[in-house]
């Protein structure tokens, strides 16, 4: 399976925006777990989302999957009802005669070969399979969002999972983030080939609102203390038990089927439905590569130790780490663990 970023063409205007379907995600839906959508509409803008709004908005981590299966035969993508690990089916689409659900595109398509336009609020990461293919969205305005667009070519034939972990943090998030309510859209095409109003085979199989999306929340992960927003470097701390969002599993009796919070828009008379204006960004995805730099200041050598078995803390015990990087990265921190209770 390979992947690399696309880009849609630039809009400079907003037109029709919100008003008709101008491009392919805008015939995709919002989705969120149900009843947990938090609605600030009322007093948003164009440049900022009022602190009394974001002060409201709980924070929450969700995970949403779609299964699916690649027919060997080319051009034939075959859709999987979403199933517990118990083998009991959640919901889907219609059954065939077999009482298989499936969805078969039709034989133009090419097996394999797609393109995801995505988008949330606040943020997303996507992944395939279990690797990451993006994360964002990049830091827009409601009425100027941005949505990441891709390209998956060579997906082996069998069957796949894609996920995207979404979280809103509300209060606790960075300074530059506006969010309207919690959403999730992703908007499926063959090779980027179709547009507004065409059938698309990949369409029904991945697209929010069309497709048979689940969700559950993830409980690992929680912000604490909301620290300083007012100044630079100091924001919310990040309690994280267990396994990190991307790596949470939740239990098999925590999916449920996602519910649209909202639909396409396409509208009469011209009037314009405020909040996510869906615009294709113009910035590459930054650069994701595992570094170490630096050395560990005070407390245990977790750097030297990584490729010699690790530190090993005793049960029931804390430690305090400094890590001077050495210079100035704009990164995520990754920590292992192994043995002991949620590791």
């Amino acid at each position: 399976m390979k992947h690399e970023q696309i880009f849609r063409p630039e809009r400079h205007s907003r037109g029709d925006t919100n008003v008709r379907p101008q491009q392919p995600i805008d015939e995709a839906s919002w989705i969120w777990r149900r009843g947990a959508d938090q609605w600030g509409g009322a007093v948003f803008s164009e440049t900022r989302t009022a602190p009394e709004v974001l002060a409201r908005l709980p924070q929450a981590f969700w995970r949403f999957r779609r299964d699916f299966e690649v027919a060997a035969d080319a051009g034939e993508a075959v859709s999987r009802p979403p199933e517990r690990a118990n083998g009991e089916a959640v919901s889907g689409p219609p059954e065939s005669a077999n009482g298989e659900a499936v969805s078969r595109p039709p034989e133009s398509a090419t097996a394999g070969d797609f393109v995801l336009d995505v988008s949330a609020d606040e943020r997303y990461v996507l992944l395939l399979d279990g690797e990451e293919l993006s994360r964002g969205p990049h830091r827009g305005l409601p009425n100027r969002w941005h949505y990441e667009s891709l390209r998956v070519s060579e997906l082996a034939p069998g069957p796949h999972r894609l996920e995207a972990v979404c979280w809103q943090i509300g209060e606790h998030a960075p300074l530059a983030q506006r969010s309207i309510r919690g959403g999730f859209i992703l908007k499926a095409t063959s090779g980027g080939a179709s547009r507004p109003g065409e059938p698309d085979p990949w369409d029904s199989l991945l697209t929010t609102g069309k497709a048979e999306w689940l969700v559950a929340p993830l409980s690992g992960t929680r912000m604490t203390d909301k620290g300083n927003a007012g100044a630079f470097g100091v924001g919310s701390q990040c309690e994280v038990r267990g396994a990190s969002v991307l790596d949470e599993e939740p239990p098999d009796s925590a999916w449920e089927p996602a519910a649209v919070v909202r639909g396409p828009v396409d509208t009469w008379a011209g009037l314009i439905v405020q909040g996510w204006m869906l615009f294709p960004t113009p910035i590459r995805e930054p650069m994701r590569e595992r570094k170490a730099p630096g050395a560990v200041r005070r407390g245990p050598d977790v750097l030297r130790a990584a490729g010699n078995g690790g530190v090993e803390f005793p049960p029931h015990s804390s430690a305090e780490i400094f890590w001077d990087l050495g210079d100035y990265y704009c990164a995520y921190p990754i920590l292992e663990t192994s043995g002991g209770k949620g590791a």
